[in-house]
């Protein structure tokens, strides 16, 4: 009954995931910032060339690299150098694929050593109206699930069933928001006996849905389990290496300071709820393949289901949800893989005795006592860690019309919203690329000597006189074969088969590199006052030579 809809085997040698390389997966070149109230303590920088494809897997690769760059600090009102001690990788289907209900299915290796803590691997999904990283484009949208008309809420939800009028292609009186759903998010570290609270010890995963409006007042308080007094979601199941989550419920997104990057009043404060179960694994998990799995059934009556390895681990009933009159995701959702580093999750805490916990570098004897024991013996033994992906697959019912393949459904549409504020989309070193956040996919165009250079069935050319023109260079570029895309024509070409492009924005042909107006006819005029000189000097020259000749002729007689 169910069918394959989407695979990826990561195959293919080398792959790059820049920005406009590969038609699926966007690889982050951003800092995973943290200058907000509700920040992670994030102390790695997302860099593309830490995600590629080596030996049939996807490798997002975590090392002790530092990375300096200048940028705004909008507590200082200042440009400054900043700087982040770890790199990582983060890779992320945003605005290219996306999907609503189904099965995910994920076999992975996870990175590190499975007693030693320090890294955050993650699998998950968000709604398509927000970029993960991008806090201006979560604030005010992340993670509602929530579709009825409430003022006391209607500041908070940006885009509420309130509304009578709704813009940016979207629908009358729909609620929305970026919806998250948690699949992977483990936690390494050695326990002798089970937390407290639960029967799981470290290591473990943690499965969550992460969901607004959250409970207010009498909720859960982190560390117990809810008693008789507190509210908190019904239709939960357990497997029987999993517990309730008891040390996350939620997080309050409180009124922010006039210098944050994405601000709320008083009135747009929020409570969000995880509604989460941490799941006993063993170092096996860190060592070699496990698969993880989804099951995702949009809506009032729907329900989400985690499994390791064919077991079931965690389940969530919609009809529990009806309480707060929130639902199972219906958003149109996108796929998410990242290794972090943050002093929030599995760091030294409270900070030790004599330490100062105000570095976190391995490269620093002085900053090492404020890292988890071991980390940085193996990061530096093992040349970092590697987050290994065999493969992703998603599989959809086609007779479920709850099921669908689109960032951009008629009944859950993104496309113009998104167009329309592409800004809060894009980090603050970032510019648009046509007015969009993210760049066309390259069709060919990559540098090559051979045709082997370029991918099946596609070639090793000259360049056109528009590659040369736009770039300057004269060497030999892939043209790829009907069906494949990338520089090098490595990838299968995709594209949403439900998207539906405006005429006022432009496309790009194949293998014509980005080049801002401006030195589009800067270009122009080289060229022309280059021709021109060109013209005007052999004119010249021709004159000369020829009262030269008639001067000699007229000696000469």
């Amino acid at each position: 009954k169910m069918k394959l809809v989407m695979s990826d085997e990561f195959n293919t040698e080398g792959r790059n995931f820049k920005d406009g390389h590969d038609p699926i997966w966007t690889a982050l070149d951003h800092s995973d910032d943290d200058m907000s109230s509700t920040g992670g303590g994030s102390i790695h920088y997302y860099n593309s060339t830490h995600v590629t494809t080596k030996d049939g897997m996807l490798d997002i690769w975590t090392s002790t690299d530092s990375t300096s760059w200048r940028g705004y600090n909008p507590y200082k009102h200042e440009y400054e150098v900043l700087e982040k001690p770890f790199r990582s990788g983060m890779v992320q289907s945003w605005n290219k694929f996306c999907f609503t209900g189904g099965v995910v299915e994920i076999s992975a290796q996870l990175p590190g050593r499975g007693y030693t803590q320090g890294l955050w691997p993650a699998f998950w999904l968000l709604g398509n109206l927000g970029r993960a990283t991008y806090e201006k484009s979560t604030n005010l949208v992340w993670p509602w699930s929530y579709d009825k008309c409430d003022r006391h809420l209607q500041d908070a939800q940006e885009i509420s069933a309130c509304d009578k009028t709704a813009h940016y292609g979207l629908n009358d009186h729909q609620g929305r928001g970026a919806t998250e759903i948690d699949i992977i998010e483990a936690m390494p570290g050695f326990d002798e006996k089970p937390l407290p609270s639960t029967n799981t010890k470290r290591p473990y995963v943690s499965t969550s849905l992460q969901v607004a409006p959250g409970v207010e007042g009498l909720r859960p308080q982190n560390g117990g389990k809810p008693n008789g007094k507190q509210q908190w979601y019904e239709g939960l199941e357990y497997g029987a290496n999993s517990s309730m989550n008891v040390y996350f419920y939620g997080t309050l997104m409180e009124a922010t300071s006039k210098y944050e990057v994405a601000g709320r009043t008083k009135t747009q404060a929020y409570q969000c709820d995880a509604i989460s179960a941490i799941s006993q694994v063993n170092t096996s998990h860190f060592d070699e393949q496990h698969v993880y799995r989804l099951e995702w059934m949009p809506g009032a009556e729907g329900h989400l289901r985690w499994y390791i390895d064919g077991e079931m681990m965690h389940s969530i009933n919609g009809t529990g949800l009806s309480m707060m009159g929130s639902v199972i995701p219906r958003e149109p959702s996108y796929l998410i893989l990242n290794t972090a580093v943050s002093t929030t999750w599995g760091f030294p805490q409270p900070c030790p005795t004599g330490c100062d916990c105000k570095c976190f570098d391995c490269k620093r004897a002085e900053c090492q006592c404020a890292l988890p024991p071991g980390f940085c013996n193996y990061m530096e033994e093992d040349e970092g860690a590697h987050y290994l992906v065999d493969y992703i697959r998603i599989y959809q019912d086609p007779e479920e019309e709850r099921h669908s393949l689109s960032c951009d459904p008629e009944d859950y549409p993104t496309r113009r919203f998104i167009q329309a504020h592409a800004g809060r989309y894009i980090g603050p070193q970032d510019k648009l690329w046509y007015g969009k956040p993210l760049r066309d996919v390259y069709k060919g165009g990559g540098a090559c000597h051979h045709d082997s250079d370029c991918g099946k069935e596609s070639s090793c050319a000259p360049p056109t006189f528009l590659e040369v023109v736009t770039s300057l260079s004269f060497g030999y570029r892939c043209r790829c074969a009907e069906g494949f895309a990338g520089p090098n024509c490595h990838v299968f070409d995709a594209h949403d088969d439900n998207e539906h492009q405006d005429e006022d924005v432009p496309h790009v042909r194949p293998f014509a590199p980005y080049f801002p107006g401006f030195l589009w006819f800067a270009g122009l005029m080289a060229i022309g006052l280059s021709t021109w000189f060109v013209l005007s000097f052999g004119r010249d020259e021709a004159r000369r030579h020829k009262e030269t000749t008639e001067g000699r002729y007229d000696r000469l007689t």
